[in-house]
């Protein structure tokens, strides 16, 4: 009888226990339905930032939801903020916002959309950069791997390498007439050729740099001086003529030809040979318009003779080279008699 009222004793105490926690559970679940459910705007689908000097432009992709009414970027932790209306449409929307006086660095960027009824979606976070006299500071021209070659109606620029996150090189100049020009040429040009109209008297440039792929500005180098060859000489001619081989016999030729300014009387050339084996000459003008010519090997090297008692000169009416000159391999002379005209 004793343990049955022991029993029924424990079993009172825990029911009460079991009720009072059931209670509990009640008034917090009843507290959270007063609160009502909570309610959230749609957040943003994605969000780009493009970098700019001491600046960054923020572009927000909003879902469907046509509730939303204003959007919010925080950053700073929190410290800053721009709030901006959107009218927002039916579908997907596209809309900006550039943030402005930026110090150089990175940013943590926090975008909220806010619909009619003052519900707030849930944040996005987004990692920014913008540059500065920190980036500036690092940047250089693109070098050269030679003068600048200027023929009649050309510059003809060979550069050495690519600074990272250039796009661009701007030249300048002011022509004999003193006419300005320009010309640019992007970043994948590396031997490369742009029309010009006259003969620069002062050939500048300067070299273009993006921070980032997409980047809202550009940065610039200073202007500097870009030295130049030119020569009253120089162009694209055709020759032709006759290569005359001891054991072949003589043998007609015509070919496109490149004559580079070296100085303002003397440019060079590739040889007649028709032998492929990147043979040279050099052509110096006299004031009487006779021309020496000098012949170099695949090496560098001297090679050959003028033609004695032969026509070497220039006709600066027709623009027009008559040359005559030899050079001796197996068998005796090889003799080119050539004419070289302006095209």
């Amino acid at each position: 009888m004793k343990i049955n009222i022991k029993f029924l004793a424990l079993a009172s105490m825990c029911s009460l226990l079991v009720f009072a926690s059931c209670s509990e559970m009640n008034d917090l679940h009843q507290d959270y339905l007063d609160q009502g459910e909570k309610i959230y705007a749609g957040k943003p689908d994605s969000v780009y930032v493009k970098g700019g000097r001491e600046r960054a432009y923020l572009e927000l992709i909003l879902t469907q939801d046509q509730r939303i009414k204003e959007y919010v970027i925080y950053w700073n932790n929190g410290a800053d903020s721009v709030r901006k209306t959107v009218e927002k449409t039916s579908g997907t929307d596209t809309v900006g916002v550039m943030i402005d006086n930026l110090l150089e660095g990175t940013y943590l960027f926090n975008s909220q959309t806010i619909d009619g009824a003052g519900n707030r979606s849930l944040k996005v976070e987004t990692t920014g950069y913008t540059y500065g006299e920190n980036f500036q500071s690092g940047l250089s021209n693109r070098r050269m791997e030679r003068d600048v070659w200027i023929l009649p109606g050309e510059a003809m620029v060979k550069f050495k390498g690519n600074p990272e996150k250039s796009v661009s090189t701007e030249f300048r100049y002011t022509d004999s007439e003193g006419a300005p020009g320009e010309f640019t040429l992007s970043s994948d040009d590396v031997d490369a050729v742009a029309q010009i109209s006259g003969k620069p008297m002062k050939l500048e440039m300067r070299t273009l740099f993006l921070p980032e792929e997409g980047a809202i500005d550009t940065f610039y180098t200073d202007w500097v001086e870009v030295p130049f060859i030119w020569s009253a000489y120089s162009g694209h001619y055709t020759g032709s003529g006759t290569f005359d081989h001891p054991s072949n016999g003589a043998r007609e030729f015509s070919q496109e030809k490149l004559l580079q300014p070296v100085d303002d009387k003397t440019v060079m050339a590739n040889h007649s040979d028709l032998g492929q084996h990147g043979y040279r000459i050099k052509l110096v003008v006299a004031e009487d318009n006779s021309v020496t010519v000098t012949q170099y090997n695949g090496d560098g090297n001297e090679i050959g003779e003028m033609v004695s008692d032969a026509e070497n000169s220039y006709n600066p009416e027709t623009k027009t080279f008559t040359l005559n000159y030899r050079y001796e391999g197996d068998g005796g002379f090889r003799v080119i008699s050539e004419t070289i005209v302006m095209k």
